[in-house]
């Protein structure tokens, strides 16, 4: 959990994007890490942190100038608010 908790530290300090992923298998066994993992990120709020899909990435990074130097792009945010639910 440890180095989940460093990686989203590290992104809200650098105010970078990070990916942080897990192959679905580990989300099964490790459902605890996965929840802690989020709500770790949830206590940094929506201003400091953000959860994007690796779709609206590829497609931002498609579209930014490589002069632009700031840019801003929305967050992704769930269609539905409860924490998902793991079964071990």
């Amino acid at each position: 959990m440890d180095w989940y908790c460093i990686s989203v530290d590290f992104a809200v300090a650098q105010n970078t994007s990070r990916m942080i992923y897990m192959h679905p298998n580990g989300a099964n066994v490790w459902p605890d890490v996965l929840q802690d993992l989020l709500a770790y990120a949830k206590t940094q709020g929506t201003q400091r942190f953000n959860w994007y899909t690796m779709t609206r990435l590829a497609d931002f990074m498609t579209a930014a100038s490589p002069f632009q130097t700031r840019a801003h792009i929305e967050p992704y945010v769930p269609e539905t608010p409860a924490a998902p639910v793991l079964q071990r």
